[in-house]
């Protein structure tokens, strides 16, 4: 859907000693597209914004 994300399971970047071989691994196709952390695309947009100061 238009709002799904996610990230790679197996991304060794997440530093996760998964008990399953990737090969082995029981996954979606959906899931199997997703990236890995460092390629994933921001999923928001911040702006910047001012704080009004006051005198005290």
């Amino acid at each position: 859907a238009e709002h799904d994300a996610g990230i790679a399971w197996n991304d060794p970047d997440l530093g996760i000693n998964w008990p399953v071989a990737s090969n082995d691994a029981i996954v979606s196709d959906k899931d199997r597209r997703l990236p890995t952390l460092a390629n994933l695309p921001p999923l928001f947009t911040f702006q910047e914004h001012s704080v009004a100061k006051t005198k005290h």
